[in-house]
């Protein structure tokens, strides 16, 4: 009451069931996604880098067909799983697969920033030539705030940006009510639009 809506939730994160009892614990984050889901907010999520088909949690919330994935239901958006992909359009090495990851996007070698930061290593070569210090590139000097990364944690938020690109194409006129059945609607095209799930 009173606060703003949230149109889309980037959980670049995860965990696997370690024991059977992990699974007792699902219930509690999939209500808190299913609230949000009710809502019209669409949740991504990251699928993880272990290069395995085991089912990383809260992304295989996502509904898919022969597992324990969530139903597809009308009046909830879905959880939207992501796997990584290269530059080439495969789907990258490290990324994890299965029935249960939704869509792929680019995930590998992403330029993103960083916080500034000298690390301890040299770099591999120096050498002096014309009164000039010459070396390699020192592998972990993050000074200037930027790297190179890989990882579905980038993927993810690349696809909850296309689906609220779409959702903000699709917004209501300013200050017309907007009910949850109307935000859901809306919500499933941006996410069948941004990636090709659908109802």
């Amino acid at each position: 009451p009173g606060g703003k809506a949230i149109d889309v939730v980037n959980l670049s994160l995860g965990y696997y069931h370690e024991t059977p009892d992990d699974k007792l614990e699902d219930p509690t984050l999939y209500d808190l996604l299913e609230t949000l889901g009710t809502c019209g907010t669409a949740v991504v999520c990251s699928a993880g880098n272990d290069a395995t088909a085991r089912e990383l949690y809260p992304a295989a919330f996502a509904p898919w067909r022969d597992g324990d994935g969530k139903p597809v239901r009308d009046d909830c958006l879905p959880v939207v799983s992501v796997g990584a992909r290269n530059p080439n359009d495969t789907v990258a090495l490290f990324s994890n697969t299965g029935p249960w990851v939704r869509c792929y996007d680019r995930g590998a070698a992403l330029l993103s920033t960083i916080p500034k930061f000298q690390g301890g290593l040299e770099p591999p070569a120096r050498t002096t030539a014309d009164n000039r210090v010459r070396e390699g590139i020192d592998p972990d000097d993050f000074s200037g705030g930027f790297a190179l990364w890989s990882g579905t944690s980038f993927a993810a938020p690349l696809v909850a940006g296309k689906i609220a690109a779409q959702l903000v194409d699709a917004l209501p006129a300013a200050g017309a009510g907007d009910s949850k059945k109307a935000a859901v609607s809306r919500g499933w095209k941006a996410v069948a639009e941004a990636t090709g799930i659908g109802r």
